[in-house]
């Protein structure tokens, strides 16, 4: 966290600082705690090129962020290339798998809904 109040905290500033909250690991994805909140959990995602992010759900809704990178996300039974600025919404149940085409950097906030 780079500055802190009562009523906002300055997370980041930039992508570059984003994304190295998750430190790059060989061959594996890698996962970085940016911020924890009542209702907002936000985490930023390290996918190596070729890997993949099993199918699974995230149990609460979600937006996905392509910071950096392409990625092909098989969601919904549909496949999607997403490259960097892509914004994806899914609900909680949806299933979803994420494989890396070059090295990708991804935001996701989650927000349980009330």
């Amino acid at each position: 966290m780079i500055d802190h109040a009562d009523d906002f905290d300055i997370l980041a500033t930039g992508i570059p600082a984003l994304v190295s909250l998750a430190p790059t690991r060989e061959g594996r994805v890698s996962v970085g705690r940016v911020f924890d909140g009542d209702r907002l959990r936000v985490r930023t995602l390290n996918i190596p090129a070729g890997v993949t992010l099993a199918e699974h759900v995230s149990g609460v809704p979600v937006l996905i962020h392509v910071a950096s990178g392409r990625v092909t996300m098989d969601i919904g039974g549909h496949a999607h290339e997403l490259g960097q600025g892509a914004l994806v919404r899914a609900a909680g149940d949806v299933v979803h798998e994420v494989h890396a085409i070059e090295d990708a950097q991804l935001v996701l906030t989650f927000h349980p809904e009330e």
